[in-house]
């Protein structure tokens, strides 16, 4: 009875998901290699100056006399020697008829602007794919906020987490449990090669299905569904960005972005921190904060930052400093996310992994629903 209500839950969320998890594992496959796609798509944007990087302050000025009017409230420095920086802007004027860029790339030696892009409404050109896939890929590119797509994709993933479970418990022996019977759940025979196919390649990959599907409802349903269960076992430390607003931004604070990074710099060192890079520093004037991030030898990957420091415009204070690792066993875990969804966590094996899983997913997607059709042509 038991086996007989898994299978019906298993069979009809495999079939309400599956064009949903077609269009997701495709195009997280394709992200696996964004970096490298948008260096050849893009060249103009992403290739810069190698030599010393500009301060931030005189990023800004650089900015501000190639487009003035443009507000900056963020800057990702480059990771290598050689490529640009990105930043995000009020508004950056684009061609003419085009909306307005709200991301542009600039040579971090020489602070000239490279050119610029729309991430939030982003068009199937050249310049702009990979913010379009990843666009569909995360909420499948529906309106300009997302939200409706983020939280059809997040009940998506939670269902397929659920179906993970119904399909791994579907493997197992009907009788009693010994390798033996299960063995054949691992097999793919000619005869019947698509179910074979779908129930062998879903125990192959099952732990990263498992952990694709659990990752991706922290991106998408983090607020309304992964907090609150974790907050049941553990506590997650409240960070700044989530306290309320300033009833006035700050719009003009006194305190520069290089006295940011000189505050950040200091805290550092009261933290006995021995390896540091900046890899970015952001600007909050409805909060009165500036953020910076520092690759450490915390960092969880090679991209990731391994600490953060908030500094507080107003008073040149400490607000918080976060380091990788160093929190709740909550923090740790939402630390773990994206390393883990992106396969970053385990270098180019990982993301091998984590390109071969979104192949499979689709695959597992298209051929659960031939199996249903199958059976049901027969029965009639």
């Amino acid at each position: 009875m038991i086996r007989k209500i898994i299978t019906t839950v298993h069979r009809y969320l495999g079939l309400g998901t599956a064009v949903f998890l077609v269009v997701a594992g495709l195009t997280g496959s394709i992200l696996v290699f964004q970096d490298s796609l948008e260096t050849r798509l893009a060249p103009e944007l992403f290739g810069a100056s190698s030599g010393t990087y500009k301060t931030p302050d005189s990023l800004l000025a650089e900015i501000q006399r190639q487009a003035a009017g443009t507000e900056v409230s963020f800057m990702m420095y480059p990771r290598e020697s050689g490529r640009s920086l990105y930043a995000l802007v009020s508004e950056y004027p684009t061609m003419q008829g085009e909306p307005p860029a709200n991301q542009i790339f600039v040579d971090p030696v020489s602070g000239t602007i490279l050119g610029g892009r729309n991430s939030r409404n982003p068009a199937f050109s050249r310049t702009e794919f990979i913010p379009w896939l990843y666009k569909l890929h995360y909420s499948l590119a529906m309106g300009t906020t997302s939200s409706t797509g983020r939280t059809v994709l997040g009940v998506v993933a939670l269902l397929w987490l659920v179906n993970c479970f119904a399909g791994f418990y579907l493997t197992l022996p009907r009788s009693v449990f010994s390798w033996r019977n299960w063995k054949p759940a691992w097999k793919i025979h000619r005869s019947r090669f698509n179910l074979d196919l779908h129930v062998a390649g879903g125990l192959w990959l099952w732990p990263i299905l498992g952990v694709m599907a659990f990752t991706s409802v922290y991106f998408n349903l983090s607020t309304q569904v992964f907090v609150p269960v974790v907050k049941t076992f553990t506590s997650i430390t409240t960070q700044p960005y989530q306290q309320p607003a300033l009833p006035i931004p700050l719009t003009d604070p006194e305190m520069t972005w290089n006295e940011a990074v000189d505050m950040a710099e200091q805290e550092l060192e009261r933290k006995n921190v021995r390896e540091k890079r900046l890899a970015y520093i952001g600007y909050r004037p409805e909060r009165g904060y500036y953020l910076v991030g520092y690759h450490t030898e915390h960092s969880l990957t090679r991209s990731s930052v391994g600490m953060q420091i908030y500094v507080n415009a107003k008073n040149a204070g400490i607000l918080q400093t976060r380091i990788v690792g160093a929190g709740t066993p909550g923090d740790s875990l939402i630390e773990w996310q994206f390393p883990l969804h992106s396969g970053q966590a385990f270098g180019w094996f990982g993301r091998f992994l984590v390109f071969a899983s979104g192949l499979f997913i689709a695959v597992l997607s298209i051929t659960g629903p031939i199996i249903w059709w199958r059976k049901r042509t027969v029965r009639r």
